[in-house]
């Protein structure tokens, strides 16, 4: 049977037990050339958390290419953990509909590099889905953003998944 690459349509339930992915990008100056910028993602297994990263860009980034950053670091990660089935949510319309086929054009030739390792990562994986939420659904990788860009370096945190339970309320205000 042919792998189902990409899927857009549904509520974007990855099922009892399924991987979340949300991604985050800022820029505090959009592209200028003191620009700071960085990007995070947020790996769950069903609603305890189990990864969450953030990485601190080059000066004059755009908003646009770190929050395809954001994608990139959360699938990279999603794919070294060897997750089957992800659910993928951010807050930018454009990378979202960018990085889906017949969505959208790219006509810059930066973003289309970042969108074409999007699209080779998400191959990795048996089946995606790709959406777009509010960004007052995407709070936590936004915290992993502004954390990168705060102390203008990376990170990589495996995370205690006993320590790092979220409540049933803290789900729903995170996962709106």
């Amino acid at each position: 049977a042919e792998r189902k690459k990409y899927a857009l349509d549904g509520d974007g339930d990855a099922g009892k037990g399924g991987y979340y992915l949300y991604f985050d990008g800022g820029s505090r100056g959009n592209g200028a050339e003191s620009a700071v910028a960085g990007a995070g993602a947020v790996l769950y297994q069903g609603v305890t958390r189990v990864w969450q990263g953030g990485v601190y860009l080059k000066t004059g980034s755009t908003n646009n290419e770190a929050e395809y950053e954001g994608l990139i670091l959360g699938l990279e990660e999603a794919a070294k953990l060897g997750v089957g089935s992800l659910v993928v949510r951010g807050d930018s319309k454009l990378v979202v509909n960018q990085v889906l086929p017949s969505r959208m054009e790219c006509n810059k030739a930066h973003l289309r590099a970042l969108r074409d390792r999007a699209r080779e990562l998400l191959k990795k994986f048996e089946k995606t889905q790709l959406l777009h939420i509010l960004r007052e659904g995407n709070k936590v990788a936004d915290q992993m953003a502004n954390r990168a860009m705060d102390k203008r370096k990376g990170f990589s945190e495996n995370v205690d998944a006993k320590a790092e339970k979220e409540s049933a309320d803290d789900f729903e205000d995170d996962f709106v």
